[in-house]
């Protein structure tokens, strides 16, 4: 029989209606899938699984989806900076954190900035009538 080795680090999964057999790491993952998915005529068959602590497997009789106890499975690496998980359809998604800076700039900083330029136009403006 003929097969991939997977035992540097990773895993053996399948992928496809051919159950194709391909070899699986996460060690950098930051996100998690919280789908598996079947294969062959169960390839749009899907179970919850959270795959931070369990890995996805496929019943090789049948191509029916498993959710396996035995390390995590699929995921993202989110990368440097501050992020937050989501997982639209099961898939892992990594969504930058957005900051508040940008609200407070637009709250805070541009009325404060208009106002001064208001005081200093008025200012401009009546020295100049005091002038005239």
């Amino acid at each position: 029989s003929s097969g991939i080795d997977c035992r540097q680090g990773g895993y053996c999964g399948y992928h496809g209606p051919a159950y194709t057999p391909i070899c699986l790491y996460t060690d950098d993952y930051d996100c998690f899938d919280t789908l598996c998915y079947g294969a062959g005529r169960h390839v749009d068959t899907t179970v919850n699984c959270d795959q931070s602590v369990n890995r996805c497997g496929v019943n090789l009789a049948t191509g029916e989806p498993t959710c396996e106890g035995t390390g995590s499975g699929g995921g993202v690496a989110c990368g440097p900076g501050k992020w937050k998980c989501d997982s639209k359809g099961g898939r892992a998604l990594c969504v930058k954190h957005k900051s508040m800076l940008g609200l407070w700039v637009t709250m805070v900083i541009v009325p404060v900035l208009i106002g001064i330029i208001l005081v200093i136009s008025y200012k401009v403006v009546m020295r100049r009538r005091q002038g005239a």
